[in-house]
């Protein structure tokens, strides 16, 4: 039988993709990582696009290892 929860699965992590927030990463670290200016409501990509795209690649990432972290 398989364990389905943990105590180590509790995360304070409010995700809100609309605000470039997800459950892996944020718009401030993909914009560090990329090393660009922040995300803004006038950029392009939004932060709000960008937030549809991290949770894009966190389905992506969940699927792929067959287990959901959030």
């Amino acid at each position: 039988m398989g364990v389905t929860i943990s105590p180590s699965d509790y995360t304070s992590i409010a995700p809100n993709y609309a605000t470039g927030h997800g459950y892996y990463t944020d718009l401030t670290q993909v914009a560090s990582m990329l090393q660009v200016p922040a995300f803004t409501d006038d950029t392009y990509p939004s932060r709000e696009q960008v937030g549809q795209i991290i949770k894009r690649v966190e389905g992506i990432v969940d699927e792929k290892i067959k287990r959901s972290f959030r």
